[in-house]
């Protein structure tokens, strides 16, 4: 269901062509049909193009929109291929990899635009990375889907934790997550800015977990975190903000390995 939410957002926004709603071709598709409804549940012919261009044109809600593509996509055997071509994670609504580099690298562009080209000029670029904990040990105790809700929860709070400009990605497919910061403010605070998002990330996350006596646990959900920063004027590539963003975050996930030891 986050998959599908979040793919109606991601078609509206980035302006898919709308399917030929007022043609024949969305006419004929209605013909046995009383609605977009109908056609899903009786496993009709219909496009993720069509509901784009019926709330285009004012014929869908959005609300209803989200109900209606997560149904279709759910019901659909086109998953893989909806997941490949808009490189969206599955499983929690977030960027791929497919995106990750390419945007980065948009980022890394814009911190040389001066206010001609953009009207509040960026002047950091901060990549925050993330590695859950404990999702192994879900997955092996009990099982997938189990640590599925877990992912689930942790990008749930990054998207209420991060801005709106931030850009959140899942690029591996397992328990490693990626945070793109634009920030147009200059002389900011960036390690403080990066601890307070660390510790509210971190703050009572939990998971309810119904064991197979009927009990229920309550799993508490964290990441180990790092993260790299360019400044307007230096140059670094996106591999190398990358490649130093997952290296702090390894040094704090062994950081917090000792801890434990030693408690």
């Amino acid at each position: 269901m986050v998959f599908g939410v979040f793919l109606c957002y991601h078609l509206h926004m980035t302006g898919e062509q709308p399917g030929d709603i007022n043609g024949v071709g969305i006419e004929q598709k209605h013909n046995k049909f009383r609605s977009f409804s109908d056609l899903i549940d009786s496993g009709g012919e219909l496009y993720a193009t069509d509901l784009t261009g019926a709330l285009k044109h004012g014929e869908l809600t959005q609300e209803r929109f989200n109900e209606l593509l997560s149904r279709l996509i759910l019901n659909s055997q086109e998953l893989a291929s909806f997941r490949r071509l808009h490189g969206i994670d599955v499983t929690t609504g977030l960027f791929d990899r497919i995106h990750l580099i390419p945007k980065l690298e948009g980022l890394i562009k814009e911190l040389s635009f001066d206010k001609e080209k953009r009207h509040n000029p960026l002047h950091y670029v901060m990549v925050i990375a993330l590695d859950m904990n404990g999702l192994k040990f879900l997955n092996d105790r009990y099982n997938h889907a189990i640590g599925d809700r877990a992912l689930v929860a942790l990008a749930d709070r990054l998207r209420k934790v991060m801005n709106r400009k931030d850009i959140l990605f899942r690029p591996a497919g397992g328990d490693e997550f990626t945070i793109l910061m634009p920030i147009d403010t200059d002389n900011a605070d960036l390690a403080n800015r990066f601890a307070e998002i660390k510790s509210q990330v971190n703050d009572s996350l939990f998971i309810e977990i119904e064991e197979k006596d009927g009990t229920k646990t309550k799993f508490p959900i964290t990441a180990s975190m790092g993260y790299s920063v360019l400044k307007r004027g230096e140059i670094k590539t996106a591999e190398e903000l990358l490649t130093e963003a997952d290296e702090r975050e390894r040094a704090d996930k062994e950081a917090t390995k000792a801890k434990a030891k030693i408690g």
